[in-house]
This record gives structure tokens, C-alpha cells and sequence, in this order.
């Protein structure tokens, strides 16, 4: 995937982490007024009014807006957030904060996974090397509230940070014949800008979350574990 992918996907990640933390609910900043979807987000470039303002093209979310519509003084309320084209401009007219909600989550899962399919699309039409770990499961009764506050590397610990490093998401397994996992069965971590530039997690169904090295960085050894049980 290219750098300028990842970091779409990175931003979308973290927008969705944020949304479903309940981020816009319970504010840590401007309590005294309702909240607005993606201008009031982490991910805004534009979030801290007294940094200069940067123009909304420079935005990882402008290929989204519509053609036509990216000079309009804020251009994501133009986002069509379902096959209607109801967008946050519209929502905010008409639609109820349990409307843009459901609207915006759906959207962000969707665009999400369509965009981590076509990356695995893209590297299954290439070749992968091969990679040999030992794995060693660490068993863990943490919650994904617990592993959302910090990083994710044992050895590290960091407090977590929405402006940095890099989110994962995850959905528990479940036992055969019951539905899809819903909401309360995803996991978040996050990994801080010094870890995810060494380290990358994934999940192996039925067993948990893998921390790893990263297959772009060279290292002496490859080495793995479990950080979570699934």
C-alpha cells in the first residue's frame, strides 16, 4: 500500500475509534457547544485554533467530497454518507444526533474495509517473502478500553495519544453458529509513533492479537507474541 493510503486508512481508523469512544458525546473540548463530525475530530487539520489555518485539500478526507464541492468553506459536511447522499450538512438540518451517528459509522466501517481489501488485493498480486516467528502467547483479561489508553507494545506503555502512532481494530472471534460480532466485540489498540515504526499488530482468529515486526523493517530477528487473547 502506498504511504499516502496508509495514512487515509490511518485517519479513517482513528476517526472511527474516536466516534465509537463516544469522542463526540463526551467532548474534552468545547463542552458548551454540540459537536461537529470531523471538524471537531483529532484528525482535523484545523482542530486548534491558534495554529495557522491550513487549507481543507491538504485533508486526507478531500478524495471523499464530492466533485465541485471542495471549495466550499467546509467541504466535509459535503461527505454522501449513504447510497440516499445524506451528508452532515443535511443531518444537521433535518437528521438527529442518533441519525449522523449511525450514518457516520457505517461509512467509516464501510470505506474502511474497502480500502484494507483492495491493499490485500494489491499484495496478494505480489510476492510476499516469507516469515518465520516464535510466537509466545501472553495471556491478557484487559479490556479494549484498557489497551485503547496506552500503546499496545508491552515494553512500552505510552499514553495514548490521538495526534500520533497508528490505530487497529479488530472484531473478537465468536463460537460457530452465533451471529456477527457486534460493537462491543471490537477491540481497538493503538501503537505510539516510535512503536508502529518498528512493530505492527494483527489478529489471528480464535487465538488474539499478534504484536510483530514489520515486514519493511529490517531486523537481526523476527520475533512475535500475543498481547491479547481473542
Amino acid at each position: 500500500m502506498s504511504e499516502d493510503r496508509q495514512a487515509v486508512l490511518e485517519k479513517l481508523r482513528m476517526e472511527l475509534a474516536f466516534v465509537e469512544s463516544g469522542g463526540y458525546r463526551n467532548p474534552a473540548r468545547a463542552q458548551w457547544r454540540p459537536q461537529l463530525v470531523f471538524e471537531d475530530s483529532p484528525t482535523c487539520l484545523n482542530r486548534d485554533p491558534t495554529k495557522p489555518r491550513r487549507p481543507c485539500s491538504e485533508c486526507t478526507l478531500a478524495e471523499f467530497i464530492p466533485e465541485g464541492l471542495g471549495k466550499n468553506c467546509i467541504p466535509c459536511r459535503h461527505i454522501p454518507l449513504n447510497e440516499n447522499g445524506e451528508t452532515m450538512d443535511s443531518f444537521y438540518r433535518t437528521g438527529t444526533e442518533e441519525e449522523w451517528e449511525a450514518a457516520v459509522t457505517k461509512w467509516l466501517r464501510a470505506t474502511i474495509e474497502r480500502l484494507e481489501r483492495e491493499s490485500a488485493q494489491a499484495l496478494s498480486a505480489q510476492e510476499r517473502p516469507e516469515i518465520h516467528v516464535n510466537a509466545k502467547f501472553v495471556s491478557s483479561a484487559e479490556n479494549s478500553s484498557t489497551m485503547f489508553s496506552r500503546c499496545a507494545n508491552p515494553d512500552c506503555g505510552v499514553p495514548f495519544d490521538y495526534g500520533r502512532g497508528r490505530f487497529f481494530r479488530f472484531h473478537k472471534s465468536h463460537p460457530a453458529g452465533e451471529s456477527a460480532p457486534n460493537t462491543h466485540s471490537v477491540q481497538h489498540f493503538w501503537l505510539c509513533g516510535p512503536c508502529c515504526q518498528k512493530f505492527t499488530l494483527e489478529y489471528q482468529d480464535a487465538v488474539g492479537v499478534l504484536i510483530k515486526n514489520r515486514p519493511d523493517v529490517v531486523c537481526e530477528a523476527e520475533s512475535a507474541r500475543f498481547i491479547a487473547a481473542a
